[in-house]
């Protein structure tokens, strides 16, 4: 739409745009370009008749018919290929892996390219995955080329580079270039819920999302734990949604304020395991609720105890109890998380900041309602930081990237390491 970010009316389009995104149908979408317009333009969604199985085929077809094209430009590319995988759940249980390629092509461009999306069918250890990536490897015939691998920080992956490494005869240590999102994403779960994080994961696994046990193993997570069930409990209620909505229009109209009237309601924004950072986002939400929060509570009460009326039962839902209520002092901690994770939303190549700003949490934390917790948390997320923050001296690459760096070069190091 060629809009330009310098004119304020025109960003206020963009923002909008972007607000109404739907990531969901727009995959769909895509998918049915792809199959319908890009691979065959005579074939029209409206008049076509394909199963599930042609469409596997028209894919497969597509693959196959440019594999040797890819080969080749891999074989010309004058350096080394780069290498990066990641392992994801689809909804119907597969366990697919993406493999993809980063290189130089014969005119110095950088380039992109998937290399295969394998689906691992056995146990997830770093033997299988790793057998499983080499196979994709020689079947470019680029064993000679490879150069870094670019993963995140689960145990299988060491395991897996090392099976890698020793079949492709290179130093697995060296070769490892750890993955920044997901090294910020582990210190920001760490920040938020303490030790033990990947245990309390795994147990709500086997928990559904609105049972009293989640619920209990939420609320032992402080202001933060209270806000997430507070968010899953009004997601999953259209009632809720609703009251929320109509809730954020009336202050919108008793605001007085012409800009305010132009406003349209938000949701809650729901958390998850998949999208990195996704508390930071779902506290920044909860954070604009606020000045609704105790209305919203107050009138829910109202709504589930007439609907029971006459019932026998009279317990209301937990998010409802006193105890899970988000108080003045709840609403300070997710403040200060908030002012905090700002950073690592803004700026994710800074190890040296996030350090320094984490240092200066904790000099703040003696002030908190909450110290003890707070300090507790504060220390974990640092610490986890600092864990992959000396991994950096592990692999060359780092120290090649700086050196290189027009703005860097070697001064970086006399400045930052002495």
């Amino acid at each position: 739409m060629n809009l330009k970010r310098s004119d304020p009316k025109e960003q206020v389009l963009a923002n909008r745009l972007i607000k109404r995104f739907d990531r969901g149908e727009f995959q769909k979408l895509i998918v049915n370009w792809i199959i319908f317009e890009y691979l065959n333009p005579a074939v029209k969604v409206a008049s076509a008749h394909i199963t599930a199985k042609t469409v596997h085929t028209l894919a497969v077809q597509q693959f196959e018919r440019y594999d040797s094209t890819v080969q080749q430009v891999l074989k010309r590319s004058p350096g080394q290929i780069h290498i990066a995988f990641d392992g994801a759940r689809t909804r119907n249980r597969h366990a697919l892996y993406g493999v993809t390629a980063v290189f130089r092509d014969t005119e110095n461009q950088l380039q992109k390219v998937v290399l295969g999306i394998p689906e691992l069918v056995e146990r997830h250890t770093g033997e299988n995955i790793a057998a499983e990536i080499l196979e994709i490897i020689r079947s470019f015939s680029i064993e000679d080329k490879v150069g870094y691998f670019t993963l995140d920080n689960a145990a299988n992956n060491e395991t897996a580079m090392s099976e890698i490494a020793e079949e492709l005869k290179f130093d697995p240590v060296q070769r490892r270039v750890r993955c920044m999102g997901h090294i910020l994403n582990l210190v920001v779960k760490s920040l938020l819920f303490g030790k033990d994080v990947d245990a309390f994961e795994k147990s709500l696994v086997k928990e559904e999302p609105l049972t009293r046990a989640t619920h209990d193993q939420w609320m032992r997570k402080g202001p933060v734990g209270k806000a997430h069930n507070f968010v899953v409990w009004v997601h999953r209620a259209d009632l809720l949604t609703q009251l929320l909505h109509q809730l954020q229009r009336d202050s919108f109209a008793a605001s007085g304020e012409p800009e305010n009237g132009k406003q349209r309601p938000v949701d809650v924004v729901l958390d998850n395991d998949t999208r990195w950072l996704s508390q930071y986002y779902m506290i920044k939400r909860m954070l604009r609720l606020q000045p609704v929060y105790e209305e919203f509570i107050a009138k829910a009460k109202r709504l589930f105890r007439d609907a029971r009326k006459g019932e026998g039962g009279q317990n209301l839902p937990p998010c409802l109890e006193e105890s899970s209520f988000i108080n003045e002092s709840d609403w300070a901690v997710l403040g200060t998380f908030d002012e905090i994770l700002s950073d690592f939303h803004v700026v994710v190549q800074a190890f040296e900041f996030l350090l320094g700003r984490l240092e200066d949490a904790k000099s703040r934390t003696e002030r908190h309602p909450e110290p003890e917790q707070f300090c507790v948390n504060i220390n974990l997320g640092w610490k986890k930081l600092d864990k992959y923050y000396n991994t950096l001296r592990d692999s060359p690459a780092y120290y090649a990237a700086a050196a290189l760096h027009p703005s860097l070069r070697w001064d970086y190091f006399d400045e930052v390491w002495g």
